[in-house]
Parts: structure tokens; C-alpha cells; sequence
């Protein structure tokens, strides 16, 4: 494991300088860091930015919330494949935040059918094609 440059170091810094150093340091290609409320902060080779959060009207529980980001993330890598410009990038945080929100409106980390609604409005919101396709999928199935 490289040397991160201590802890303490690394805690008093900006996000943004937090994914910078990481992207440098560990060679990734892609850094992604949660801040809560704050939103996310991502680094690639090419840019380094911070994405906001839309404000929730009530944040129930946060646990999970951190996976739940990194699983939107992912996904949306599978989906779009990695981010080549600014606006990817956006677009990833934004996708991300969605998914990671949705954990903090419900009780506990496990999904329930609220969860799942939810989710399904999040991605409709953002894609609202998602919401035909998985329609039609459900009736074939």
C-alpha cells in the first residue's frame, strides 16, 4: 500500500485535493470520494470536481449510504463506460449522489419496496427512458 502521507495530512485537506492525491498516488484512473451532504468529489487523468448533492427533506439513516454510492457508481460505469469528459463526469457524481441518497430516506441498509420505488424514481428522474424500459422488461417477464 503506498504511503497516503499520514492521515492527519490528508484529513485537513480539501476533497478535491483528497482525490487528487489519490489519483496520483495510487495511479488510478478513476478516484471517487462521499462528503455526506456535501456531495461527492471525483478525480480522472482529466478533471478533478466536486458534485453536489440535491438537498433531501429528511435524511432517516446514512448507514449503507457509502455503498449504495459506490454500487450507482459502478453501475453507471457498466452503463456509459468511464468518464472521458467533464460532462461524464457530472453526470457519474450526479447518478452516484441519486443512489447514495436513497439509502439515507430509509431505515437501515437492507432495500425494502420503498427503497425500490424510490430508486426507480431516482432513475427515472435521471434517465427517464429506464422507467419504459423496465416497465416493458416486468411485463415480459
Amino acid at each position: 500500500m503506498p504511503n497516503l502521507g499520514g492521515a492527519d495530512a490528508v484529513a485537513s485537506m480539501p476533497a478535491t485535493d483528497v482525490v487528487t492525491h489519490l489519483r496520483d498516488v495510487c495511479g488510478s484512473s478513476l478516484v471517487a470520494m462521499t462528503s455526506g451532504s456535501d456531495g461527492c468529489a471525483l478525480a480522472t487523468n482529466n478533471e478533478v470536481l466536486r458534485v453536489p448533492v440535491t438537498p433531501l427533506e429528511k435524511v432517516t439513516d446514512a448507514t449503507g449510504a457509502g455503498d449504495a454510492f459506490l454500487g450507482g457508481l459502478i453501475a453507471h460505469v457498466y452503463a456509459h463506460g468511464m468518464p472521458r469528459t467533464k460532462d461524464d463526469l457530472v453526470s457519474l457524481g450526479s447518478f452516484a449522489n441519486r443512489v447514495g441518497a436513497v439509502c439515507c430516506q430509509i431505515l437501515g441498509a437492507v432495500p425494502n419496496d420503498e427503497a425500490r420505488r424510490m430508486l426507480g424514481e431516482q432513475i427515472a428522474a435521471y434517465n427517464p427512458s429506464a422507467a419504459t424500459r423496465n416497465e416493458t422488461e416486468g411485463r415480459k417477464k
